[in-house]
This record gives C-alpha cells, structure tokens and sequence, in this order.
C-alpha cells in the first residue's frame, strides 16, 4: 500500500476501505477510491549478429547494473512510440519496431510496472549514451554480464538466448 494520506479531491484524509475485492485508500467525504493501478514501460532489446544492446544505469534504482533501452510512457503514447523515443533519447539510434517479446510485470522502487519488451532494428542515428546511460555495449547473447537490472529484463534476455543461441 502507499504512503498518500490526503485525497489528490478535496484534501480529506484517506482512509482504508475494503472495495472490489482488495483494500484500497478511500476518501470518506468525496467517495473517491484511489486506485493504485502500475505504471507501463518499455524495453527495447536490439539483436545483431548474435550481439545484445544493452545499457547501463546511469541513476538508481540499480545504478551502474546493465537494463534494457526503454523507459515509462508518457501521456497519450501508446507503447511502440514511447519505445521509439526512449531509443532515441537514451542511444541517438532511429529503431524499428520487429515484435513484442513478452508483457510482464515488474517492480521499480516501490510501485508495480508493466513492461512490454520490443524487438528492435536499428534504422539510423548515432550511437552515443544520453539521458540517464552512463554507457552503451554489445554483449554476446552467450556471455551476459551478470549485473542486469529487473526481473522482466532477466526473463526477456532468457527468451533471446534460447531463440538466438540454439
């Protein structure tokens, strides 16, 4: 459960409230329920050549772990677009969308996510680390580093592995 305590409505304290089968923070003067639904992100995974993008963190959580290329969407994006322009920012790379790998769900800090994972081609651009990667390298699907951020990226990369490597 999280640590809100007033109604985003009217300023009243929540309270607790059994609804819909969960207990959920419920405002008692305005009847608002708050619904503490995860967030979507998107992975981006570029295969070449038996080869693997991945990136470091540059911030926390798992700061310096390697991660997918993705991040959180946006308001009025859908998926494929914020996979697009999280490639952009993070790598300098124009990417093509080949397929969803998998939709899942994760944890970031203290809140549940939804990551849905891209199989992406490189179209264009420049690779060059920005936003929040510190660093930008290809791993061999056989030789993973050890270090990978988030269980959905543990999962996504055991997919890959078995489709690339057998």
């Amino acid at each position: 459960m999280s640590n809100y305590r007033y109604c985003p409505r009217c300023g009243s304290k929540f309270t607790y409230k059994n609804l819909h089968g969960r207990k959920r923070l419920f405002c008692p003067s305005c009847n608002f329920i708050f619904y503490q639904n995860p967030k979507p992100a998107v992975g981006v995974f570029i295969v070449e050549r038996n080869k693997i993008l991945l990136a470091k963190r540059a911030i926390e959580p798992f700061k310096g772990w390697w991660d997918s290329i993705g991040g959180f969407m946006e308001e009025g994006e859908a998926p494929a677009e914020t996979a697009i322009r999280e490639a952009k920012e993070e790598t300098g790379l124009d990417i093509e969308l080949l397929e969803i790998l998998g939709i899942g769900n994760d944890k970031y800090e203290d809140y549940s996510t939804v990551p849905i994972s891209y199989l992406g081609k490189i179209n264009g651009g420049k690779l060059k680390p920005a936003d929040d990667v510190a660093e930008l390298k290809w791993f061999t699907l056989e030789h993973l580093p050890s270090n990978i951020s988030f269980e959905g990226n543990k999962k996504i990369l055991k997919i890959l592995q078995e489709r690339y490597t057998q």
